[in-house]
């Protein structure tokens, strides 16, 4: 059961992460609950470390590569907009 509940929070950014290859497509996302889901993610990580909890270290590992890809897309739209405006 664990390793189902593991396999979906690890691809619940998926989609938000094929789109945000596009450049300016991450506009309807806030960088600050994108941060709150990594340093989420990262705790749940670090706790399955300490416990010796793979299948929960690896899912949190998982899942914050994947919010640190949404942030430098974010990012990466928030400099692309300052740079095109002027």
């Amino acid at each position: 059961m664990s390793i189902i509940g593991a396999v979906g929070a690890s691809i619940a950014s998926l989609p938000q992460i094929i789109r945000s290859f596009e450049r300016d497509s991450t506009g309807d996302l806030h960088l600050g609950t994108i941060t709150v889901r990594l340093l989420s993610c990262s705790a749940w990580s670090l706790y399955g470390y300490n416990t010796s909890q793979n299948t929960l270290f690896l899912s949190g590992l998982i899942s914050s590569v994947g919010e640190i890809i949404l942030i430098v897309a974010k990012c990466r739209d928030i400099v692309y907009y300052i740079t095109t405006v002027d």
